[in-house]
């Protein structure tokens, strides 16, 4: 509307297009009249919410019912670990509706759902959590003299087992610790290659 400050301030001193001005910024006949570069400012950021109202028709249509979108957000909620694809052969065929897979994940976006590596934990029984949590209690107050006496190791093994492979699971950000998305893991000893270390 206006191409500059200088003829914005011109303009103003006709005192109608000051009043116009001054209802649409908001601001007080007086205050735009006394401080014309923030009543420019509020101009201009109503003359931009003004052009990019939404109106009504003007968007897409949605491609799915929220019947379907419902659907289709609580499959990998009940099975986390499906891929894209196997999602969608099951919401095609239970939905008789052919769904592509960018519609799927655009759903699952807009629900807070991503794609993400599960966490690995161990196969713990109740009893294993119990030991480890009384281990770890019982040298809750050692001192860095005996830390120093332990040797710390760890070990990374490549076998043929499915553990190797790339597993990913649908799940909300900040849910990884949740048992619900976490991927056991098996430490028995299996053909393979192992690397181990230690630090003293």
């Amino acid at each position: 509307m206006f191409e500059n400050t200088g003829r914005f301030v011109a303009s103003m001193m006709d005192i109608r297009a000051t009043r116009s001005i001054s209802e649409w910024t908001g601001m007080s006949l007086i205050m735009t009249l006394k401080d014309p570069c923030s009543a420019r400012t509020r101009l201009d950021q109503w003359i931009r919410e003004v052009s990019f109202t939404q109106r009504p028709g003007s968007v897409r249509p949605r491609k799915t019912s929220h019947r379907e979108d419902h659907y289709i957000v609580r499959n990998p909620r009940v099975q986390p670990t499906a891929s894209s694809a196997a999602l969608q052969a099951q919401i095609t065929s239970s939905l008789g509706v052919p769904e592509s897979s960018r519609t799927i994940r655009r759903r699952l976006a807009e629900r807070h759902l991503g794609s993400w590596r599960p966490l690995r934990v161990l196969p713990l029984t109740p009893i294993h959590r119990r030991l480890r949590l009384e281990r770890c209690r019982t040298r809750g107050n050692w001192t860095a003299v005996e830390w120093n006496q332990v040797v710390f190791s760890d070990e990374s093994i490549f076998n043929l087992r499915s553990y190797d492979n790339p597993v990913r699971v649908w799940r909300p950000r900040g849910k990884r610790l949740n048992p619900v998305f976490a991927q056991q893991r098996c430490t028995t000893l299996t053909a393979g290659v192992m690397a181990w270390g230690a630090i003293a």
